[in-house]
């Protein structure tokens, strides 16, 4: 009995190679993101005052301060779990002529241990659009 379109499609998606999969779910991601129904634009003054709460008895320069890989803090990491975001992991790909110095202590210090490195599938799939759109299949490995 045959499956579903879904079933049939996920098992054709599981049997390619992974760089295929991580290529196919970039151009569905750029297609779909066209088909979506746009949302009406909202306000980023809408958002002034719905964290009060959260943040009532945080010092949040210091929040900051320990949580900014840009800034190049990297001891205050230290055995903790950091969550990457897409453009710190670009500037080191790419060798950012302004940014490298600053996070490469970061992903060196990660290398040997000093702290944890945790990522989204969204950073992924950015991290990888760009190079599978210009034909850069060594970077997607």
């Amino acid at each position: 009995m045959p499956g579903t379109p879904y079933d049939n499609a996920k098992r054709s998606v599981e049997a390619l190679p992974p760089g295929d999969q991580l290529r196919l779910i970039a151009e569905l991601a750029g297609r779909l993101g066209s088909q979506l129904e746009r949302q009406p634009r909202r306000s980023m003054l809408e958002l002034r005052g719905l964290g009060k709460r959260v943040w009532q008895d945080i010092d949040v320069d210091g929040y900051l301060r320990r949580g900014r890989l840009i800034v190049g803090r990297v001891e205050s990491f230290r055995g903790s779990t950091v969550g990457l975001d897409t453009g710190p992991l670009i500037y080191y790909i790419e060798e950012h002529p302004t940014f490298l110095a600053r996070v490469a202590p970061f992903f060196e210090a990660s290398e040997h241990g000093e702290f944890r490195i945790v990522t989204s599938l969204v950073t992924l799939i950015e991290v990888l659009t760009h190079p599978l759109r210009e034909g850069r299949p060594r970077l997607v490995r």
